[in-house]
């Protein structure tokens, strides 16, 4: 894991603390994953291949972006 995201002290903004814990998630996925050669954002759109088969780009797009599923 990376020291120089954690452990850090909270700060006093929420938003903040929440995109830090993010990175740190993110992070902790990137490394679990990493002898796979996949990423979290990888991860993520396999996941949402498999759950909208067939579909096109477009539906596969908007559904990443809107996050519906």
């Amino acid at each position: 894991m990376n020291d120089k995201i954690y452990p850090k002290p909270p700060g006093v903004c929420y938003c903040m603390n929440i995109r830090r814990a993010s990175r740190v998630v993110t992070q902790f996925y990137d490394d679990v994953l990493k002898p796979s050669g996949l990423t979290v954002a990888r991860l993520s759109l396999l996941r949402h291949l498999e759950m909208l088969k067939p579909t096109t780009m477009n539906e596969l797009a908007g559904c990443v972006l809107t996050g519906l599923l």
